[in-house]
């Protein structure tokens, strides 16, 4: 299915063809009737949602055995590296040490059970601030003098999405070896799991333009190693709600769960 596919199908949605998950079983449509006012998904577009989304990918790796942890702790190392080299000179030297920390604890996580979540967070959010420094045109270390100052908020903000997508999703799966993750970009949150695009966000996306809208913004966050073309429905992760909304384009394709 390619872009142009996919948009017509996301179009032709009708809120009949959404259905709503609550710990692995269908419940009745949460949609509200009316609208809310302006769609907004500035929460996913920050240190959180990407500490939130790497450490997912983490974790799916880690829950699909021993050669998926070590294909993805090289990966995370050369994500690392590919950050290092982006930085001025001037913060290369911290950032090298930042860098050491960071894969001592992906390495460990990946191949013990004895990394708490909370080391997970403090590890990866240097590197991941300074990646979002670039993205911004702006790296410095005045970042981190702001990263420090909202610190707590941006973990909680990653803790309650680790935490949503346990409870509503990789919980329920029959087999973790069937998601597929974007491998370019650990930072989207974007999630293939029986040919269903999985977009997770904060929004409160309870009307059908809502939905829409947020898998839009998710699908134009995927880079090329995302297969897309196999995709046959899409479905929203809700973090802030522990809800699962889910639309194949197709009325007969079966659900995911």
């Amino acid at each position: 299915m390619n872009r142009i596919e996919f948009d017509d199908a996301l179009n032709r949605l009708t809120a009949d063809s959404v259905s709503f998950y609550v710990d692995g079983e269908k419940v009745s449509s949460r949609f509200d009737l009316g609208e809310k006012g302006l769609l907004d998904l500035s929460l996913d577009d920050t240190l959180s949602f990407d500490l939130y989304s790497f450490i997912t990918q983490l974790t799916i790796a880690k829950a699909q055995g021993k050669e998926s942890g070590s294909r993805t702790q090289n990966r995370m190392s050369d994500y690392f590296l590919s950050i290092l080299r982006s930085l001025p000179e001037e913060l290369r030297k911290d950032a090298e040490a930042e860098k050491e920390k960071a894969e001592d604890v992906l390495r460990r996580f990946l191949t013990t059970d004895s990394v708490a979540l909370a080391e997970l967070l403090s590890a990866f959010a240097p590197l991941l601030l300074l990646r979002r420094s670039l993205k911004e045109g702006k790296p410095s270390k005045k970042a981190f003098s702001e990263f420090d100052r909202h610190r707590e908020e941006i973990f909680n903000g990653s803790v309650l999405g680790v935490r949503s997508i346990f409870h509503c999703f990789l919980t329920w799966i029959d087999d973790p070896n069937q998601i597929l993750v974007d491998k370019q970009d650990p930072t989207n949150g974007l999630l293939l799991y029986r040919d269903i695009l999985f977009v997770p966000t904060y929004e409160e996306a309870f009307t059908l333009a809502r939905y829409q809208q947020v898998i839009q913004f998710g699908l134009s966050r995927a880079s090329s190693s995302l297969p897309l073309a196999s995709v046959k429905g899409t479905a929203l992760l809700s973090l802030s709600k522990d809800l699962i909304l889910v639309s194949p384009f197709d009325k007969d394709d079966r659900q995911p769960f």
